[in-house]
């Protein structure tokens, strides 16, 4: 199951999405004419009044998406590699 997690697609999806995070707002404010990456935060590109909303709205769900599979397998790992001694423990404790 811990193979999983060192596929070389996963960690090849999980590099694109960390360079990602940089270049989308810079690929989108040369779209956006008002956006300043110097002085404004990245959420005005997402805002209602952004002409690139609808692009940056997807990014954000694809990456977090992305991040938040990564973090959860992670999570779903350590917990079954620790299972075993969890309930070895326990068989330990109720048999003193």
């Amino acid at each position: 199951m811990n193979a999983f997690i060192y596929h070389p697609l996963i960690n090849v999806l999980l590099f694109i999405t960390i360079i990602g995070e940089f270049a989308v707002s810079c690929i989108l404010k040369r779209f956006y004419k008002e956006y300043n990456s110097k002085t404004m935060v990245m959420s005005v590109l997402g805002s209602p009044e952004s002409p690139v909303r609808k692009i940056y709205n997807a990014w954000l769900i694809l990456k977090e998406t992305v991040f938040s599979y990564e973090g959860l397998w992670e999570r779903m790992c350590l917990f079954f590699m620790y299972v075993p001694f969890l309930y070895d423990a326990i068989i330990n404790l109720l048999s003193i």
